[in-house]
């Protein structure tokens, strides 16, 4: 869906620089094809289908939901070409001879490309960035939500009220934990990954004896870990 959408917006676009192109050749004068003209029409087209190419493939090699965290890039993009065509109707819809208007459309299409390049370079870096925070800040809650779920699952299978009680409590402290794990935190999350653990082996075996002295040790180990967090921060 997200590829033929992409293929969908390019032939689109595609179509549009085709049919633009089409009227600029068959419904303006040869005499109006100065130098001025040329350089005007290389920057609109030629400018804005690199950018194109590079916006396409690289949303083509990456997750689409980044490019829609920025959707910036996509605005820029589209105001670009809006800007290269109001330049564009100006320098090639008139008949510019002057030397000093060939330096003018220079210069300002120069500096107009070079700037766009440079917000575009930008931002699609800036995705790239975004996309390695979450990969990294993903593997720093993992910990949690997956200690949180270890404890969850287990609470329908538990008859005895007093126990499913205490056992939701827990689940609850957790999932209001600190969300992010560090390596300073290792040793004492192993030991309350292991008492979970114990826990989960409990309730799989029907072995519901230990279990509240479990849970009060898991409770204890979570108030730790989360008063060293506090600490760390």
């Amino acid at each position: 869906m997200k590829t033929k959408f992409r293929n969908i917006s390019l032939i689109s676009i595609l179509a549009i620089y085709l049919v633009a192109n089409l009227f600029i050749f068959l419904f303006t004068s040869a005499e109006y094809r100065t130098t001025v003209f040329w350089i005007a029409w290389a920057f609109t087209f030629g400018v804005n289908l690199c950018v194109l190419a590079f916006i396409y493939f690289f949303t083509k090699k990456s997750d689409r939901n980044d490019i829609v965290t920025i959707p910036g890039l996509l605005y820029v993009f589209y105001s670009a070409n809006a800007l290269y065509a109001g330049l564009g109707t100006y320098f090639m819809g008139f008949k510019h001879t002057s030397l000093a208007t060939v330096k003018v459309a220079w210069a300002v299409y120069v500096a107009l490309s070079v700037i766009y390049l440079i917000v575009v370079a930008y931002m699609t870096w800036s995705v790239g960035y975004i996309r390695q925070n979450k990969q990294h800040t993903r593997k720093k809650v993992f910990y949690i939500e997956d200690l949180r779920s270890s404890v969850e699952v287990l609470i329908p299978f538990i008859n005895d009220k007093d126990l499913k009680t205490k056992m939701t409590k827990l689940a609850d402290d957790i999932r209001f934990s600190d969300p992010m794990s560090d390596e300073s935190l290792l040793d004492c999350e192993t030991n309350l990954k292991l008492t979970v653990d114990e826990i989960v082996a409990c309730v799989d075996n029907n072995d519901f004896e230990k279990l509240d002295e479990l849970i009060e040790k898991a409770e204890k180990q979570l108030k730790f870990r989360n008063a060293k967090c506090k600490i760390l921060r």
